[in-house]
């Protein structure tokens, strides 16, 4: 069995690994005794913490969890009533189709509305399309005024909260510096999950937390400079992408100059923890725009 990599004294998202657990995993694995932010002591296997997959002892996800919970009740909660599941879709094991309508014993159609935990009915009905109107006569009734006076309260909260915390696909392959393919591998291993997926297929739309995507390329360069000796970060308008050797950073580069705005290499050596800017005119401590070269 190959030596465990010694990850003593490193630290992981929120976690500081403290030193090696006598135990094992139930699959025969490292386990490491780590110290969380929160003090909180925890045993994580290797390849979690190598990969990013667990970065605190769970209370990063509870606190995210509460932080939603605020948002929720602030922004989402009108008059006791979750507005979200107003605008939720019929459950997939309904046997009319049709939210809120349901078949009887007898074959008749009841129509049913819930308004702040309270059951309504609406009555029973010779047929399902009797009993949908009925259903959107009382949303019309009892749904609507709560929806548009959270568009009028939330509209620009809701807008500001999209606008500073989630990240399109794009933009949090900007921050991680990979590309198409690397990011949707990341997403695919679960190292790194939307916080807002819905939809299926080119009607998906899927939002990244700021946090869990910075976190993320925190851990990946990290990785990355424990791994290779040197490494150069090539900048493309803001947008990273890293490569592992000096000439193809710079024809990288060169190629992204005369389409790009800015354009930078950033170069870190493992060996001393040097730390410079590639130029065109070779290594410096300031960086030059190769787009204005």
């Amino acid at each position: 069995m190959a030596k465990a990599k010694d990850l003593t004294g490193k630290t992981f998202g929120k976690l500081e690994v403290l030193h090696r657990s006598p135990k094992r995993s139930k699959r025969g694995r490292a386990l490491w005794v780590c110290r969380c932010e929160c003090e909180a002591i925890t045993e994580v296997q290797s390849h979690h913490l190598l990969s990013g997959s667990i970065i605190s002892c769970g209370c990063a996800r509870s606190d995210a969890g509460k932080a939603m919970q605020q948002y929720n009740k602030e922004h989402l909660v009108k008059d006791g009533v979750y507005t979200h599941l107003l605008t939720s879709k019929v459950r997939s094991d309904s046997k009319t189709g049709v939210k809120g309508v349901t078949i009887t014993k007898n074959g008749k159609y009841q129509a049913r509305i819930t308004v702040k935990k309270q059951h309504i009915h609406l009555g029973l009905f010779n047929t399902l399309e009797e009993a949908a109107a009925a259903r959107k006569e009382a949303e019309e009734k009892y749904f609507k005024p709560l929806l548009e006076d959270m568009m009028t309260m939330n509209k620009a909260e809701i807008k500001k909260y999209i606008d500073t915390t989630l990240l399109t696909k794009q933009e949090a392959m900007r921050v991680t510096g990979q590309n198409i393919k690397g990011f949707d591998q990341t997403v695919a291993s679960g190292n790194l999950k939307p916080f807002y997926d819905h939809g299926e297929g080119r009607s998906r739309v899927r939002l990244y937390h700021r946090d869990d995507v910075e976190a993320y390329a925190r851990q990946a360069e990290k990785r990355r400079r424990e791994t290779y000796k040197e490494i150069w970060t090539v900048v493309i308008d803001g947008h990273k992408r890293p490569v592992y050797s000096e000439d193809e950073a710079r024809k990288m580069a060169e190629e992204a100059a005369d389409k790009s705005s800015e354009v930078y290499i950033e170069y870190y050596r493992a060996e001393d923890g040097q730390e410079a800017f590639l130029n065109p005119n070779g290594y410096g401590f300031e960086p030059v725009n190769w787009a204005d070269s």
